[in-house]
């Protein structure tokens, strides 16, 4: 029994992530066959079979971890028929820094191959994200319904410091329309998430990228501004203003992104025609994952391995730390009893030298008062 599977990363609570499954835009077709949906943290690898179809994507899945990237090949491995739709590399610095060192991925293995990531080294076909089908054509027609100057939209794990003035925000875990409806009441987005910098370019609003945080910035076609805040600081709202002016509007981003994935989804309704894929709706799987909060549990599982590495690390340190200490003290003692006892030496001498003047000074006065009282006598 061929079944079609779609592999993503699937987050209730990152409207991006379950934003960019093309199965979200393309479901009247697909429905047609049996299906499984997976969360890449939790394939059902059993269900995969060599002849199925596997279609991966979209969102960053490309050197986030070591977990995806095996997870990948694994794929890759069990099935002959897999296809990357708008994937993208997406390896993280800063608090959610996983590393470099992954295992490589065996891409000459996919069927189809294409990547979000706007002229990357690798070379691989651009695609753009296919969640921009799933901006209401009315919202492109919003452009005058501006509410507010400046738009905060935060990723819902990494806060936006520095611009706490700013008090018009929400936080990518709203709901997609919610999201979407903010950036069209906004003239200028300021984010750190990677899908409402997106949305809002697509949007045709000017976008400012606030302290990006994984290399999936660094390879947008239609760029927006970048800044930066460090640590506490406020950002000088001269720094924003600035930003504001030189960031672009792109009028045609979004008609592209819906045609370049329409189009793509011909080539892959090509594909399965080809692969005689049989029309069957006898097993179709849209489960719920048990643990879908966690953005990655292998990840969380492998931190909490380095941290006890480091943990350990730090021991060691500590021990080293405590011997050296320990030997510093013992010295110190030692020098600190001989100087102690060579005081001592010197004191006592000081003592016994004032003690034999003061003896001596008490038998003279003894005597000449004996000699007064003696004479007073006489």
């Amino acid at each position: 029994m061929k079944k079609i599977h779609f592999i993503n990363r699937i987050d209730w609570d990152n409207a991006g992530d379950w934003g960019c499954c093309p199965l979200n835009y393309y479901l009247d077709y697909f429905e047609q066959f049996n299906l499984i949906r997976h969360d890449i943290d939790f394939i059902d690898y059993k269900e995969i079979e060599p002849e199925d179809v596997v279609i991966l994507g979209g969102s960053g899945l490309f050197n986030v971890t070591r977990s995806f990237n095996e997870a990948i090949n694994k794929i890759l491995e069990r099935c002959n028929h897999v296809i990357a739709w708008s994937a993208g590399f997406n390896t993280h610095d800063k608090q959610w820094f996983q590393g470099t060192d992954f295992p490589t991925i065996s891409m000459d293995k996919f069927s189809m191959l294409s990547i979000r990531d706007y002229q990357h080294p690798s070379g691989i076909e651009w695609l753009p994200d296919p969640s921009a089908a799933a901006i209401p054509k009315d919202f492109l027609k919003s452009q005058q319904n501006t509410i507010r100057k400046y738009g905060v939209i935060e990723h819902k794990d990494l806060p936006i410091k520095g611009i706490g003035y700013i008090e018009d925000r929400i936080k990518n875990s709203e709901s997609l329309y919610n999201i979407l409806k903010f950036i069209c009441e906004s003239e200028v987005v300021i984010t750190n998430s990677y899908h409402c910098a997106y949305w809002s370019i697509l949007l045709q609003r000017k976008t400012i990228v606030i302290n990006k945080w994984s290399t999936k910035f660094n390879y947008f076609k239609y760029k927006p501004e970048f800044i930066e805040s460090k640590n506490e600081d406020a950002v000088p709202v001269e720094l924003l203003e600035n930003a504001s002016k030189v960031a672009q509007i792109y009028v045609n981003a979004y008609a592209e992104a819906v045609s370049m994935n329409d189009a793509y989804f011909e080539r892959v309704k090509k594909l399965i025609l080809e692969l005689n894929v049989p029309k069957s709706k006898e097993y179709q799987e849209f489960y719920e994952m048990t643990y879908m909060k966690s953005w990655n549990i292998q990840s969380k599982l492998a931190e909490v391995s380095r941290l006890s590495e480091r943990m350990e690390y730090l021991q060691n340190a500590i021990n080293d730390l405590h011997d050296e200490l320990y030997e510093v003290i013992d010295r110190l003692h030692d020098e600190v009893y001989v100087r102690i006892n060579q005081e001592h030496e010197e004191l006592y001498g000081a003592v016994n030298g004032l003690h034999d003047e003061l003896y001596e000074r008490i038998n003279q006065e003894h005597d000449e008062f004996y000699k007064v009282l003696h004479k007073h006598r006489e």
